[in-house]
């Protein structure tokens, strides 16, 4: 988990990799999710990557 708003690095890195600095964003193979209802159907169905 990073908190974009007290490191500048992750904010950063959020804009390069993911193209928006929207949160919540989580990354899937490199690719990013910004739904969160999609976030959490994919945290339901993987709970062993967590």
């Amino acid at each position: 988990m990073r908190d974009i708003m007290k490191n500048e690095a992750d904010y950063k890195r959020l804009l390069e990799v993911g193209g928006m600095d929207q949160v919540p964003c989580l990354f899937i193979d490199g690719k990013p999710m910004y739904e969160s209802l999609d976030i959490i159907d994919w945290l339901e169905k993987h709970p062993q990557d967590i």
